[in-house]
């Protein structure tokens, strides 16, 4: 399984929390900062992820506003690769794109965390920071802010 990955904010390794994981994803999370250019050029604001566990897999759904505030969905499936890996698969049209991703940190309280994706053949690889809150307090973005340094993430922008 590999060695155990302890957060930064408690002593619980994370192995022992990965089968609450799918959980603890549940739910809408807001994209406060990033790497993603999709997310960093300004054509598309106020970016979410909502996971909705179905047995075995998660529903996936980005939606975010164009310039012109209209609402937008990108929708898919996660299937879980590993302890805190995933594959997301695309839905109707986009069934045939997929892009592995995992989660490197998440904060004790399931309040915020940290989003690595590989390189597709569309996008390249990068860091997603999410929140449940859409504006982060201080106490979190300081958080925030050390464990990206800790991981080694530099360039990540906040947005929104």
């Amino acid at each position: 399984m590999g060695p155990a990955f302890t957060s930064t904010l408690t002593s619980t390794p994370y192995r022992e929390r990965v089968t609450d994981l799918v959980d603890e994803l549940a739910g809408t999370w807001h994209i406060v900062a990033t790497t993603f250019p999709m997310w960093l050029d300004g054509s598309r604001t106020n970016p979410t992820f909502t996971y909705t566990p179905r047995g075995d897999v998660m529903d996936d759904d980005v939606a975010f506003r164009t310039r012109r505030g209209r609402a937008r969905h990108i929708r898919g499936v996660d299937t879980r690769t590993g302890p805190r890996s995933f594959r997301w698969r695309g839905a109707g049209l986009l069934r045939p794109l997929r892009s592995d991703w995992r989660v490197s940190h998440l904060a004790s309280d399931s309040s915020w965390a940290v989003v690595e994706f590989d390189r597709t053949m569309f996008t390249p690889a990068g860091v997603d920071v999410i929140t449940r809150a859409r504006r982060p307090s201080a106490a979190t973005w300081a958080e925030v802010d050390r464990v990206l340094a800790d991981l080694g993430h530099d360039g990540v922008t906040r947005i929104g």
